[in-house]
């Protein structure tokens, strides 16, 4: 039976709410030292702890870490459910119950599993799950201490009880931007910030990071040492911007919201570039499938904006519907609401000097009202 290892990076504290969590992890990276990673499935676990300081075998989970997704995953504490054998113990499955303004400390590992074949998009829980035992297998392995763990840990608050007749509460959160990482013997400098972020500020309810968290181009577009061009290479970026001392230990303690600027892509990007070098796609597809992973994925969803519980009419009513993912969203937190705007994927310049008709910092107008673009659902926000 395969053995739990430790993940790569991570933990991330995402998306939280009074009765949810969002937490994610990259696999074990025993993967690429052994070269084996297209016959390796990879699966999350995560436990919660206790009050005694331990993870108690019914509140372990599994969760899918995707090839497709440089190997990273979320769980959603408090809606996700275990992976589940088949159709009736799904229907069994409840998701571990979280209490409004209330303190938890989860432990999460990875698990490799030997199934080589399709990608993970085309194969069911179902399937997968038939090659591991049972979650609650995983106990001893959660709660083992000190240089024998092969788990990390996450910790967050749940936001006091929202929705209408919450009281209201002052809110204070973290802003930032523009992570440079500067030459190799700076790099511990751009890390440093992050200390006293946590420290001197752990009373803050979420960081709120706007752009720039990596520089795939390490100076600028125009000179093309440093830049990332390659999958792995942006990859990597991550791994380095993340996995530093103090932003991980953040990143492991207090929600985070990140959006996306130029340099995930590359320096003063926009969409009309792919147009203009059809070069651009092959790097764009490579960084949206990194910003994807390892940003976005463990931020707010569709299904948790505002308008799904609003009653809509007239044009309004087609906010609720979205047929492709959009990285702009919007949340709140203890009712006060915040929208998160994309202003770099959907940003188009005009050719023309001097012609400002066709410039869009939000995204070209929508051509019609049954397909809301970014700036149709801030005017409704």
């Amino acid at each position: 039976m395969s053995t739990l290892r430790t993940p790569s990076l991570g933990p991330i504290v995402g998306h939280t709410t009074d009765t949810s969590c969002r937490l994610w992890i990259a696999a074990s990276d025993a993967l690429d030292e052994k070269g084996v990673a297209e016959d390796i499935r990879t699966i999350g676990v995560i436990g919660v702890v206790g009050g005694n300081g331990r993870v108690a075998a019914e509140n372990i989970y599994y969760f899918r870490l995707r090839r497709e997704y440089h190997r990273t995953g979320t769980f959603n504490l408090g809606v996700d459910v275990n992976l589940w054998r088949n159709e009736t113990e799904r229907k069994q499955l409840k998701p571990f119950l979280l209490t409004p303004a209330t303190h938890y400390r989860v432990r999460m590992a990875s698990l490799n599993v030997d199934d080589a074949g399709s990608i993970d998009d085309e194969v069911s829980s179902e399937s997968v799950v038939q090659r591991l035992p049972a979650a609650s297998a995983w106990a001893s392995d959660l709660n083992r201490l000190g240089a024998d763990r092969v788990y990390v840990e996450a910790e967050f608050t749940t936001h006091a009880r929202a929705g209408a007749g919450a009281a209201s509460q002052p809110l204070s959160f973290l802003l930032g931007s523009c992570r440079y990482p500067g030459l190799p013997w700076q790099r511990r400098d751009s890390d440093a910030i992050f200390g006293p972020m946590l420290s001197a500020h752990g009373d803050t309810r979420f960081a709120l990071m706007v752009g720039d968290q990596i520089y795939a181009d390490l100076y600028n577009r125009a000179v093309p040492i440093g830049r990332a061009d390659s999958y792995k290479e942006f990859e990597e970026r991550y791994h380095t911007a993340f996995g530093s001392p103090f932003i991980s230990r953040l990143l492991a303690h207090k929600p985070t919201y990140m959006i996306l600027d130029d340099h995930e892509i590359e320096d003063n990007w926009t969409q009309d570039r792919i147009d203009k070098n059809g070069s651009k796609r092959t790097l764009f597809n490579w960084a949206m499938g990194a910003y994807m992973s390892y940003q976005w994925s463990h931020g707010p969803r569709f299904e948790d904006s505002y308008v799904q519980n609003r009653a809509m009419s007239g044009n309004d009513q087609y906010l609720k519907h979205r047929s492709v993912k959009q990285l702009f969203y919007d949340f709140s937190c203890s009712n006060y609401p915040f929208f998160v705007l994309d202003t770099r994927t959907q940003r188009f310049v005009d050719d023309v000097p001097g012609a400002l008709q066709d410039n869009h910092l939000l995204g070209r107008p929508s051509l019609h009202p049954a397909e809301p673009g970014q700036l149709d659902r801030l005017c409704a926000w």
